[in-house]
């Protein structure tokens, strides 16, 4: 594209051979470096009308051309050693791969790149994930307070959970039941049911040498670690309490729980919250469920009668 620009607006001088257009202008480059210098001094004199290329402010620019050009590498190359570190975030510096130093809000100096790197960290903010399928193409419905913007959400009709178009992706986890009501038949089954959870998790980081150094990615581990002790804790409560009125010690248990494991890992997060109001009994989906009325409904009926 260059080589096209140039050989159209170049001066056309009589009793000259013209240039092939698919001539190499790279080797010819390498071998004549001013050769680029001239064709543009040419095309300037050809467009201005006057000889540019002879005023001395040009001479002066092609004499120190690559002093210039230097200049504005090492400018580039000093200029990636000021730091500004934000109000909400810490960083740490890392001097040929091995941590240098802990760097806080502010303004901070550093070695040029490569020999120093910084890597920020956002450590004052909640930072949150979901247990269980959050559905994220679901749009949010606007809510002005107004009866009519209000949302009711109800068991029997997916929300939250998994893809309104997909309801196979809901998460159901196991709680314990405390019907001890068995006939015959099911006399050798366990007491438990089925829960549909979605329960968000939120946290902040509160000693980044641990969540950085201890663990290789701190926040996949803290997701881990949560959902091990959503399951162990789910297994050993009754349902009915948890979803009735030890819903909220439910949360503070939780929250303990995670908190523990945190730290016996040493990731270096504190828990802020664990929210269980988006949990219920799953959902009819297949034919013979939504024939019975799925076990929310069974559940709500239950409770009614």
């Amino acid at each position: 594209l260059v080589t096209l620009v140039l050989e159209i607006y170049r001066p056309r001088i009589d009793d000259k051979k013209a240039r092939l257009l698919y001539e190499s202008r790279l080797i010819g480059l390498l071998g004549q470096p001013g050769g680029l210098i001239s064709t543009a001094a040419q095309a300037l004199d050809y467009q201005f009308g006057f000889k540019v290329s002879e005023t001395w402010f040009y001479k002066y620019l092609e004499q120190k051309l690559a002093l210039i050009i230097a200049i504005q590498v090492v400018v580039l190359f000093l200029s990636s050693s000021f730091v500004v570190i934000q109000p909400n975030e810490e960083a740490f510096r890392e001097r040929f791969g091995k941590r240098n130093a802990h760097l806080g809000p502010g303004f901070s100096f550093k070695l040029p790149w490569p020999i120093d790197k910084v890597y920020r960290y956002k450590t004052t903010e909640i930072q949150n994930f979901v247990l269980g399928v959050l559905d994220q193409n679901e749009e949010a419905k606007p809510n002005s307070g107004a009866p009519e913007d209000v949302q009711v959400l109800l068991w029997t009709t997916q929300h939250n959970h998994g893809s309104s178009k997909d309801p196979e992706q809901n998460y159901n986890m196991i709680v314990a039941s405390s019907d001890v009501l068995l006939d015959a038949a099911a006399s050798d089954s366990v007491p438990v049911n089925l829960l549909t959870v979605s329960i968000p998790v939120q946290y902040r980081i509160n000693d980044l040498t641990n969540w950085v150094y201890k663990t290789d990615n701190a926040g996949a581990m803290l997701q881990k670690l949560s959902m091990r002790e959503v399951t162990r804790y789910l297994i050993g409560v009754d349902i009915n309490v948890l979803m009735g009125p030890g819903r909220t010690k439910a949360q503070e248990e939780l929250k303990k729980a995670i908190q523990q494991q945190a730290n016996a890992s040493e990731l270096g997060a504190e828990i802020v919250f664990v929210g269980l109001q988006d949990i219920h009994p799953p959902v009819g989906q297949n034919e013979q469920s939504k024939a019975t009325g799925g076990v929310a409904e069974s559940y709500e009926k239950v409770n009614v009668a």
